[in-house]
């Protein structure tokens, strides 16, 4: 068997490698944002690792019930996003290693659909936890500012009003804080993942036998 021949077989067989290879695609494909993304969804880990000791943290240093309870409440949400982001992350990986089961079209509309799922159940579940948060920092900055107890901090009407206030205004901006990052970390990739994807599926039309 010749050279040629075998490069014309190996052609055959790689579907994937004919699709990105069409005319045209190259042009509007962009650097690929699936690895992109699975490194994200381990930096986005690590930070996650990074906020569960600080909770640690400040639970060994502030060891009152009101805090173990909204801190506490904050610490498991974070572990669970953190082990949602590392099966997802594992997920992806195989998906992306599987290119004899999945072309790659398949992939980038995997990773499209699965990430965009994970980014509404993480902004929905935050809007629970950042109350929460907000009144848990509160209660810690408001016994070190006045250099009271949490106890007692909390039998103030006033202070009480005043916690309740920071938590109302202090939830819209962390909401919104949060979904910036988070599009920051992911949106932009996603935005090019749908843009590739439209690009390889014109490009399939093209050549698909009428």
């Amino acid at each position: 068997m010749t050279l040629t021949e075998q490069w014309k077989q190996l052609e055959a067989a790689d579907t994937d490698l004919a699709e990105v290879l069409q005319p045209g695609f190259a042009k509007h494909i962009s650097k690929d944002p699936m690895l992109t993304i699975q490194r994200n969804l381990w930096y986005h880990s690590l930070m996650g690792i990074a906020i569960i000791v600080f909770y640690l943290f400040l639970l060994w240093q502030f060891p009152v019930w009101q805090v173990i309870l909204c801190i506490g409440v904050v610490l498991l949400f974070t572990l669970w996003a953190v082990v949602k982001a590392l099966l997802l992350r594992r997920q992806l990986l195989r998906i992306a290693a599987s290119h004899l089961q999945h072309s790659l079209l398949q992939q980038m509309r995997y990773h499209q659909m699965a990430m965009g799922g994970w980014m509404k159940v993480q902004q929905k579940a935050g809007l629970v936890m950042y109350p929460l948060g907000a009144a848990g920092g509160f209660m810690i900055g408001g016994s070190l500012g006045a250099g009271k107890s949490i106890d007692t901090i909390l039998q103030n009407p006033t202070l009480q009003l005043i916690m309740l206030l920071v938590v109302l205004l202090l939830v819209p901006p962390c909401f919104y804080l949060a979904k910036w990052m988070c599009r920051k970390s992911f949106g932009q990739y996603l935005q090019q993942l749908n843009s590739n994807i439209a690009a390889l599926s014109a490009d399939e039309n093209s050549i698909t036998p009428k």
